[in-house]
């Protein structure tokens, strides 16, 4: 699960999750300012490299 609480003027940041044989980069991006997405993201264990986007 991801649910990333950020300071508001932060407006991106990505991040690299390595576990077991699974690589997730995530890239959070904050356009409209907020703190917190309105929900979190589940992100289940899958091998393999994956991509994912979180807009708050």
């Amino acid at each position: 699960m991801v649910n990333p609480c950020i300071p508001s003027n932060l407006k991106e940041y990505t991040v690299t999750r390595k576990w077991r044989e699974a690589e997730y980069v995530i890239s959070v991006k904050n356009p409209n300012g907020k703190n917190r997405p309105d929900q979190p993201t589940i992100l289940p264990y899958e091998p393999g490299h994956h991509e994912v986007e979180i807009i708050l």
